[in-house]
C-alpha cells in the first residue's frame, strides 16, 4: 500500500503545472465549499437542538403548573364539607331514627348533588364514606367499584390514619359502559372540629381526565413529536402523538420515567430528544419526544439547498479556473520549451512575450539572460583560456623559482663547510650540519602546500645554523614567536626567503657581528611576522623600486637576484592566497637596518 501511494505520488510529481494547479485549485474549491456546508448545517442542527431542548422544557414547566394548579382545585373540592356547618353536624352526630336518618342522607347527598352542579366535565362521582354508610352523588350508570366493601378499600383505611389528601392513581372501572374509563380519585378524610383525631367521614373524589387533557391539547409541539404523561407504572395517563410511523411503547415510556435531566437518546436504532418534567404531587412524569429527524428536517433542506447551489458555482468555478490557469500556464509551457532548445545548445531561440505584466518581464528578461549568456560565453571562452594559461605560467614559474634559487651559491658554502668540518675532524658538528641541511632540502619538496609556523621556524632554524657554522660569530639570530602561533598555517616558504634575505644584505656585506631578529604580534587585523637586520640600510631611490616592484608584481627581473627566492614572489603568493590588502612591506634607515614585515589575517591565528 505504501509502495502504491509512493509511485502515485511520484506520478502526481511529473504532471504538467497547468494539471496540477487545476486538481489542487479545484479539490480546495470543492473541500472547502463541502465543510462550510457541512460545518454550517452541523452548527445550526446544534443550535436548533438547544433552543428546542430550552423552549421545551420551559413548555414543560408550564403545563405542569397548570396540571399541579388543577390537582388543588380538586383538592379544595374534598374540603368544602368543612365550610358546611349542616353537613359536619349530622357528620358528626350520626342518627339512629330512621326519620333523622333520612334528613340526614337529604342534607348530605342535597350537598354532594350542589358539588355536582359545579360546570366541569372532569367530575364523575362524589362519595362521603361513614362507618354507618355512605352518600354519594353521581352524574354516571355505573357506582364505583367494590362500593359495598368499602371498609375495606386500603385508600379508605389509609385515609382514616392520614391527615393529607390520598391520589388513587390510574385505574380503570366502569362508568359509562362495561368496557372501562381511566379515571383517578382524590381521597380526604374528614375530621371533626372539636376533635381533631376523630374521623368523621372519608370523602372521595372521582374524575376522569377531560381537565388533564384540557390543559395537555393546548400545547401544539408540531410535527414528529408526542406529548406523553406516565404514572411511575408506566401507565398512560394522556398521550399525543404526532410522530408518523412511531408507536410509543412502555418500553419508552419507561426510558421517560427514568429519565433525570434532558438528553438526546437513541431508542430502537432511532434518536429522540427527550424533556421530562415531575410531578411530584402525584409522582407522575409529563415527557416531551421528538424526533431527531424532525427537529433538523429545515436543516437538511437548507443543507441540501445549499449543496446544491454550492455545486454549481463549483462547477461554474472550476470552468472559469480552466481558462485562467490555460492562459496563466500557456507562456511558462512556452518558455519551457525554450529552455528544452537552449539545453540543446542553441543559444539564438528567444521568448518574445508581447506583455506589460510579471510573465511578460519574465520572457524579456528570460531573452536577456540568453543574449548575456550567448555574448558572455564567448568572451569567458577567450579570457578563460588565456587566464588559466596565465596563471599556470605563473605558478609553474614561481616554484620552479623556489627549486632553484635556493640551491646554486648556498649550496656550495654549505657543502665547503661541511668538507672543512670532515677534514679537521669535526665530524659530530658535521652530522649536525648535514641533518640541517638534509631538512632544509626537504622543505623545498612542500612548497606547494601550506604549512605549520612551527615546521616553517624549523627550516629557519636549520638554515641559520648552517650559516651560523660558516661565518661564526659574525651571526647571532634571535627568534621571538609565541608557542601559541605554531599551529598556525601559512603559505610554506614565505618567511624563509626573508630571513635568506636578511642574511645576504645585512650579513654578508657587513664587517663585523650582524644580528637577525625574528618576532610576531597580532596588531588590529594583522597577524604581523618581522625580519630585522642591523645591516646596511637600503638606498631611498632603491627602495622605492623595491616597494613598486612588490605592488605591481613585476618579477621579470627579480630584485636582489642572489637573495634566493625573491620577495616579489613571497608577497604575491600572499595576496593571491589572503587578498591584495595583506602581503610584504619593507623599511630601512640607519638605525634599525631593514625590516621585513609580512602582513597576514588575524584570523588564521585565531
Amino acid at each position: 500500500m505504501r509502495r502504491w501511494s509512493i509511485h502515485k505520488l511520484r506520478h502526481f510529481r511529473d504532471w504538467s503545472l497547468r494539471n496540477k494547479l487545476l486538481i489542487i485549485l479545484s479539490l480546495l474549491i470543492v473541500l472547502t465549499v463541502c465543510s462550510v456546508t457541512l460545518l454550517s448545517y452541523k452548527r445550526s442542527s446544534k443550535y436548533l437542538y438547544e433552543q428546542a431542548e430550552v423552549r421545551t422544557q420551559q413548555l414543560l414547566e408550564q403545563v405542569g403548573l397548570n396540571i399541579d394548579t388543577y390537582l388543588d382545585e380538586l383538592y379544595r373540592l374534598s374540603l368544602t364539607p368543612y365550610y358546611n356547618t349542616a353537613v359536619l353536624s349530622e357528620l358528626e352526630n350520626p342518627q339512629t331514627d330512621e326519620d333523622r336518618q333520612l334528613k340526614s342522607r337529604r342534607i348530605i347527598e342535597s350537598f354532594l348533588d350542589s358539588m355536582m352542579l359545579i360546570p366541569r366535565k372532569d367530575i364523575l362521582r362524589v362519595y362521603i364514606f361513614t362507618p354507618a354508610g355512605y352518600y354519594a352523588s353521581i352524574k354516571t350508570p355505573y357506582e364505583m367499584d367494590g362500593l359495598s366493601e368499602y371498609q375495606y378499600a386500603d385508600w379508605y383505611i389509609q385515609a382514616q390514619q392520614s391527615t393529607s389528601r390520598i391520589i388513587l392513581p390510574v385505574h380503570t372501572e366502569p362508568v359509562f359502559d362495561r368496557q372501562g374509563t381511566q379515571i383517578f380519585s382524590i381521597v380526604q378524610s374528614i375530621r371533626s372540629l372539636d376533635e381533631n383525631n376523630r374521623v368523621i367521614g372519608v370523602m372521595k373524589v372521582d374524575a376522569n381526565y377531560s381537565g388533564i387533557r384540557d390543559i395537555c391539547d393546548q400545547v401544539q409541539l408540531g410535527d414528529g413529536a408526542a406529548l406523553a404523561i406516565v404514572d411511575s407504572d408506566s401507565h398512560v395517563i394522556y398521550e399525543n402523538n404526532r410522530m408518523r410511523g412511531m408507536e410509543l411503547d412502555e418500553h419508552i415510556f419507561r426510558v421517560v420515567y427514568d429519565l433525570k435531566t434532558s438528553t438526546l437518546k437513541t431508542i430502537d436504532a432511532k434518536r429522540y430528544l427527550l424533556n421530562t418534567y415531575m410531578l411530584d404531587t402525584v409522582n407522575w412524569k409529563i415527557a416531551a419526544i421528538h424526533a431527531e429527524s424532525a427537529l433538523n428536517l429545515s436543516s437538511r433542506k437548507t443543507r441540501n439547498e445549499s449543496l446544491v447551489i454550492a455545486s454549481a458555482f463549483m462547477v461554474m468555478n472550476i470552468v472559469v479556473l480552466f481558462v485562467f490557469v490555460q492562459f496563466i500556464t500557456k507562456p511558462f509551457l512556452q518558455m519551457v520549451n525554450l529552455m528544452r532548445t537552449v539545453q540543446s545548445g542553441d543559444l539564438s531561440v528567444r521568448a518574445k512575450l508581447d506583455r506589460q505584466d510579471e510573465i511578460g518581464y519574465l520572457g524579456d528578461s528570460f531573452d536577456d539572460m540568453l543574449q548575456a549568456i550567448e555574448t558572455s560565453m564567448q568572451t569567458n571562452t577567450r579570457l578563460a583560456r588565456e587566464v588559466y594559461e596565465a596563471r599556470y605560467l605563473q605558478k609553474k614559474a614561481q616554484y620552479n623559482a623556489l627549486c632553484s634559487q635556493i640551491r646554486p651559491h648556498f649550496l656550495y658554502n654549505t657543502l665547503n663547510t661541511i668538507s672543512l668540518q670532515i677534514k679537521s675532524g669535526q665530524n659530530e658538528k658535521a652530522i649536525i650540519d648535514i641533518d640541517h641541511f638534509s631538512a632544509l632540502l626537504r622543505s623545498v619538496i612542500n612548497t606547494d602546500r601550506d604549512i605549520m609556523i612551527e615546521e616553517e621556524l624549523k627550516i629557519i632554524r636549520a638554515y641559520l645554523s648552517l650559516l651560523q657554522s660558516r661565518l661564526g660569530d659574525r651571526l647571532k639570530y634571535t627568534i621571538s614567536i609565541d608557542e601559541k602561533w605554531n599551529h598556525v598555517m601559512i603559505p610554506a616558504l614565505c618567511i624563509q626567503p626573508l630571513v635568506e634575505n636578511a642574511v645576504i644584505h645585512g650579513v654578508e656585506h657587513k664587517r663585523g657581528r650582524s644580528v637577525i631578529q625574528i618576532c610576531a604580534e597580532v596588531e588590529k587585523d594583522y597577524l604581523l611576522i618581522v625580519v630585522k637586520n642591523d645591516g646596511p640600510r637600503i638606498h631611498p631611490i632603491k627602495l622605492a623600486d623595491i616597494r613598486f616592484r612588490l605592488k605591481s608584481g613585476d618579477d621579470e627581473r627579480e630584485m636582489l637576484a642572489e637573495s634566493g627566492v625573491g620577495l616579489v614572489n613571497v608577497n604575491r603568493r600572499i595576496q593571491l592566497k589572503y587578498g591584495v590588502t595583506y602581503g610584504l612591506h619593507i623599511d630601512s634607515n640607519d638605525q634599525c637596518g631593514v625590516t621585513c614585515t609580512l602582513r597576514l589575517p588575524s584570523e588564521i591565528a585565531t
